[in-house]
């Protein structure tokens, strides 16, 4: 009998390894080779793409008045006066014949009488452009910038939730921002002047300022009325350089600057990493010219009521414009998935476009040179 209960006795410790193993085999979870996330996504700010524009054949204001010719009845008026059909009556209200008088003018200044005192001289006024010109540069403006990434390939060994120590992949992106360049300036262009003189017809010049009908104010209305030549001696004459013009001119837009190329980023530290990347880019500017000129009076040695001036707004148009890139990040990673960054970036822009409105033009293109980016990328 004691032999058999040593017997049973070993035969229970033969088993207890087994029953270990088959119990430890159960309970085995494989472990999977960390492999780290090979997709970016980064979006940020950007402060490229300064707008420059050189404004061209400025200083043509054309005259808003209506003058007809200068030999017919005619209502015309100048920038110092007008002179209107004649509205006298007949005793039945009918229309008088034309006698060549008019009752209906005004003038303004007392230089418009002539030397001789026989004669109002009424003037229009126009300035022609001298291929004057003038330069705005444009302040960096701040953009939106967003940029997929992707690793294609790694080299050395990796720690986890960590990038390898080198790395490279390929990238596309878009920066969208607004864009303006603007300038006031003084230029000078030829100064254009028809000038037209009517006869007083013998009567006594009325004082500056009169205005035609004219009539007594005090006790019974009595027609005062000085009548006027209803047609013209026209001259005309041109001085170059005497219009002296005060103006604002203006290039507005927006633009996205699509890229596309390829980086490399060295992560000497867990935490700490720089991503050097460069590539071609397209960007699609939308603009429109803007335009405002006033001709000083007094200045040109003239005398005017009112403005002379030209203004005037194009319709957006769009431009493609090829450049390139180049970038230089510095990144800090907070968490295994998301980093913070700064970026010293170099933007080419190739092409300059060109936006006219009548004789003006515009000459613009987007500044080349070096500009700052930052914001977060993602990791997923």
């Amino acid at each position: 009998m004691r032999r058999s209960l040593l017997v049973a006795s070993i035969s229970l410790l033969g088993l207890v390894p087994r029953v270990s193993a088959q119990q430890h085999n159960e309970d085995f979870i494989p472990i999977q080779v960390f492999q780290p996330p090979v997709n970016y996504f980064s979006a940020g700010f950007n402060t490229t793409g300064r707008l420059k524009a050189t404004f061209k054949n400025l200083g043509t204001i054309v005259t808003t008045h209506d003058i007809g010719d200068a030999t017919s009845e005619y209502t015309r008026g100048y920038d110092d006066g007008a002179v209107s059909k004649d509205a006298r009556k007949t005793d039945n209200s009918e229309d008088l014949p034309d006698d060549g008088r008019t009752n209906t003018w005004s003038f303004l200044y007392a230089s418009q009488v002539t030397a001789d005192q026989r004669a109002i001289a009424f003037h229009s006024y126009s300035t022609k452009s001298e291929g004057a010109t003038a330069n705005a540069d444009g302040t960096s403006s701040l953009g939106v910038d967003l940029e997929y990434a992707r690793r294609l390939r790694s080299y050395g060994k990796y720690t986890f939730g960590q990038e390898p120590p080198l790395s490279w992949g390929i990238l596309v992106g878009i920066v969208t921002s607004g864009a303006t360049a603007k300038t006031n300036a003084d230029i000078t262009a030829r100064l254009d002047t028809i000038t037209d003189v009517y006869s007083l017809l013998g009567a006594t010049p009325p004082s500056p300022g009169y205005s035609a009908p004219s009539s007594s104010t005090s006790g019974i209305p009595v027609d005062t009325t000085t009548l006027l030549a209803n047609r013209p001696t026209r001259s005309s004459s041109n001085v170059s350089g005497a219009a002296k013009i005060k103006g604002f001119w203006q290039v507005r837009g927006a633009y996205y600057t699509f890229r596309a190329g390829a980086w490399v980023r060295w992560q000497p530290k867990n935490r700490y990493a720089f991503k050097f990347s460069a590539g071609p880019t397209v960007t699609w500017l939308g603009a429109h010219l803007r335009y405002s000129e006033q001709l000083q009076a007094t200045a040109s040695g003239i005398e005017a009521s009112g403005l002379i001036e030209a203004t005037g707004e194009t319709t957006d148009k769009n431009y493609a414009i090829p450049g390139a890139f180049g970038s230089v990040d510095a990144e800090w990673w907070v968490t295994r998935r998301t980093a913070l960054f700064v970026s010293g970036t170099y933007d080419v822009y190739s092409r300059e476009v060109n936006i006219a409105a009548g004789e003006r033009s515009a000459d613009v293109k987007l500044s080349s040179g070096a500009g700052l980016r930052i914001g977060v990328t993602t990791r997923f």
